[in-house]
Order: C-alpha cells, then structure tokens, then sequence
C-alpha cells in the first residue's frame, strides 16, 4: 500500500498534473492480494528518489508480507539526466528487484549495482514476498516515452553468393552500389572473414593490393586507404548510424565489420 501520510498529498498532484498533462509517467501497482495503484512518478528536484520497501517510512509500502521476503528498503525509483529518464535501483535486497522490459527476460536489478536499469514504457518490476504467492508487480507506464517502440538497429550485409552490399534496418534493405575497384576490395575482405568463421579478420595492405590491382607496382597503402575512406564515407552519408565498416590497424591493414549472408 502507499503511505497513509500521502495519500492525500499524491491524490492532489496526481489531479493536478493528470489536468496539465495527461501523459505523466506512473507506477501501476499489483499487490499479491489483487488490489491494485496507481503512484504518479512526479519529480519535483533532480535528486527525487522515490523509495519502495516493506516498511512505512517508504514512498510505496509493499504489504502484507508474511515472510519479510520484502528487505526494508528494497530498492527505490528515480530519475536523473537532463532527459527526464527513470531509473530503478536495487538498494541491497536479500531476494532481488528483477525487471521485464516488453518481449525480453527477466533482469536482476541488483547486478547494475549503483547504475540501476533505466525504465522503458511498460517494463514490469517483479518483487517476490513470498515462494507460494503472486509476487508484487509494478508496471512503469510513460506514453512519451521514445524508447517503447525502439527503432531497430543498423547493420552492413554481405551476400556472397550474390556479391552484394546492403545497409539493413529492421526489414529494410538497402543496397550499397561499388565500383568495380570497390567490388573486389569487399569481396576478397568477406571472403577472408569467411574462411575465419564470419569472424572480422585482418586483411593486410599488400593482399588488400593484389587482390584489387593485381601485380600494378605503382599502387601503395595510401591507395587501398583512399578506396576505404570513399566507401566508409558513402555508407556513413546515407546511413550515419553505421560507422566503423572498416576498422584500421596502423601500418598493417584494416578488418571489415559486416554480417555474411550465403
């Protein structure tokens, strides 16, 4: 249950703030018992820390709890950044703070340490009172929040069979046009990661320069790093969140991070 001394006191922020903004972030609170809460998280200072625990000294009292599998203080919610994220921190539990963001597993809060876990829109925080009980569950509840759709992550794809280069984001592909030197540069570098499990492996710069220019005496590493930084900077001005394709090794020659597709 949520402190008596602030019940009040919550219901007339939780009006307040529901008339100026109806998207104020909340705890949805499930008691084992099945009543449940609503606890409007409103931070006021940069240093609100809202505490959650068996006792009554904290913001949000989780009884009954006949075993004392709840600690005292257990662990406490805040937020911090100039970005308005909430966090959740363990505060030294005997049984844990475990968390569940939307289609992951179970996380033990406590491994996080100070840093705690940051809060995503209807990520579930599971504290257990008791081995036969339905454990205390407290979803957190942000429609503003950017994170609850997460935008899928960029990547480089190579098909070997097909000798293709695509930019892949989510179910998208987009494919990366080479010139012919480019063409043999990124098919003799997949081929080495290839025969080195798919693993990124170094190609040095007198393979890089066989491989592309043959037996041509006048080319030199500053050619093959030419060639790289023209590609590294099409891949990146299309699609600035990859960066790194090719990593350099000084004075040796560079590694191509992509995925192989056959």
């Amino acid at each position: 249950m949520i402190h008596n001394r602030s019940i009040i006191y919550l219901y007339s922020i939780w009006t307040v703030e529901n008339m100026i903004n109806p998207e104020v972030p909340f705890l949805k609170i499930q008691y084992p018992d099945g009543r449940e809460q609503n606890y409007p998280l409103v931070s006021k200072t940069e240093e609100t820390i809202i505490r959650i625990g068996r006792l009554d000294h904290n913001d949000i009292v989780l009884q009954p709890d006949p075993e004392e599998r709840v600690s005292r203080t257990h662990c406490y919610i805040l937020q911090k950044g100039n970005q308005g994220f909430w966090w959740v921190v363990d505060e030294g539990s005997a049984n844990g703070t475990w968390i569940r963001h939307p289609g992951g597993s179970d996380q033990d809060v406590r491994l996080q340490g100070d840093k705690g876990v940051r809060l995503h829109h209807e990520a579930l925080i599971l504290i257990y009172s008791s081995s036969e009980t339905l454990p205390f569950k407290l979803t957190f509840w942000d429609e503003k929040d950017s994170t609850k759709k997460p935008q899928p992550e960029s990547f480089l794809e190579y098909n070997l069979s097909q000798s293709k280069l695509f930019v892949v984001t989510g179910d998208n592909r987009y494919p990366i046009k080479l010139t012919p030197l480019q063409r043999k540069m990124v098919d003799y570098m997949a081929e080495q990661n290839h025969q080195n499990l798919g693993e990124p492996t170094l190609c040095k710069h007198p393979d890089l320069i066989q491989a592309i220019w043959g037996d041509d005496p006048t080319k030199l590493n500053g050619d093959v790093a030419n060639l790289i930084c023209r590609l590294q900077k099409e891949i990146t001005d299309n699609h600035n969140k990859i960066n790194n394709v090719f990593e350099t090794l000084r004075n040796e020659g560079y590694v191509f991070n992509v995925k192989l597709v056959y």
